[in-house]
Formats: C-alpha cells, structure tokens, sequence
C-alpha cells in the first residue's frame, strides 16, 4: 500500500531585489545613501566655508559654516526618504522643523557666548529651563496661561504639541501651526545670531 504524497506546497513567485525594493530587503542601503548624502553637503558646505575664509581673511567664517551646516544636515536628515520615491511623512516634516530650531538656539547662544565655559553652563542650564518650560517634565495642561504662553518661545513646547497631535491622528491642517512657529522661529533666531555676529565681527565680509 502506497503512502499518501504529501500536498505540495504552493509555488510563489521567486522574490528579488527588483520585486521587492532593494531599500525594503536591506535597509542598511538607506543608511548608507543618508550617510553619502550628508558627507556630500558637508563637505559642500565646509568648501563654502573654505571660499569664505580665504576672500574675507577671517576664520570665524569656518565656525559660522559649521555650525549652520550641521543644523542643515541634521533637519535634511530627517527628510531622508526610507523607501523609493516616497514622500517625507509628517512625523519627518516635524522631526526637521524642530531640529532646525533647536540647531538656531544652540547658535544663538554661541553667538552670545564669550567663552567655551559659558557655552557649557549656559547651555546646559537652557536646556533645563526649555524642557520645564515645554512640558518635557510635567504636563503643563493645569499651569496658569502665562506659564503656557511662556513655555512657546522653546522648541520643546512646539514640538511635544505636534506629537501628540500626530500621536491622536491629526493631519497637516491641524500641524500647519506648529510647523509654522517652530520654522519662523528657526528663521527669526538665525538671522538674529548673524546679526551678532556681524556687530562682534566674527563674521566681516
């Protein structure tokens, strides 16, 4: 007596690379374009920088470079798409916008700063002070108006709004505020640290 033949199994198509999306079977090819992408900017940048200090014969173009150019870097970053012709989604959107502007407070307070030493425990004392101010901490729902009003000029209450917001399924609609402040703010900042700058004249042209 023959034994039964096992059920074959079904065929399916034979996956690759092509089929299914070379970025989907290895995502370490995403980092690896993210990375090439960011070391061309930077290196861009750092050769603006170079063009800079040469025709202006002041070295503090180098630092003003750097350090606009790592802010860049780290917002575009976050753009980065993770799989072929995909658009940023927001939560990226977000993410950029919020890096932006905490990367123009970060200048600011180097514009302002006469020393290393003043950087360290300014900076740090900043970041305490943003992330009760903002919500990071405690919620800042029962606080009084004026405490919440207050808490806006960090990025930390701008972006902890846009989470939550996209977190309880919210849409651009409800996010075009959020993303506008933490933008004009990354723009207001900016220029206000070139401006510094210029009066300190670290930066001449």
């Amino acid at each position: 007596m023959q034994a039964a033949s096992e059920p074959c199994p079904p065929a399916y198509p034979k996956q690759t690379a092509r089929s299914t999306g070379l970025r989907r079977e290895n995502p370490s090819v995403v980092y690896l374009g993210l990375a090439i992408t960011i070391w061309g900017f930077m290196a861009a940048v750092m050769a603006a920088s170079w063009i800079a200090q040469r025709r202006t014969e002041n070295a503090g173009w180098t630092d003003a470079f750097w350090s606009f150019g790592s802010g860049a870097a780290l917002a575009l970053s976050a753009l980065y798409p993770l799989e072929p012709g995909a658009a940023p989604t927001l939560r990226q959107v977000l993410v950029a916008v919020l890096a932006a502007a905490a990367t123009a407070w970060g200048i600011l307070l180097a514009a302002l700063a006469r020393t290393p030493g003043q950087v360290t425990s300014v900076g740090s004392a900043m970041m305490l002070t943003f992330g009760i101010l903002g919500g990071n901490f405690v919620s800042v729902a029962g606080m009084p108006e004026w405490f919440r009003l207050l808490g806006k000029i960090t990025p930390n209450a701008w972006g902890l709004d846009g989470f939550v917001a996209l977190g309880l399924g919210d849409g651009l609609p409800q996010i075009a505020g959020t993303l506008a402040g933490l933008l004009v703010m990354a723009v207001v900042l900016f220029l206000v640290s070139v401006w510094i700058l210029r009066r300190r004249s670290i930066l001449r042209g």
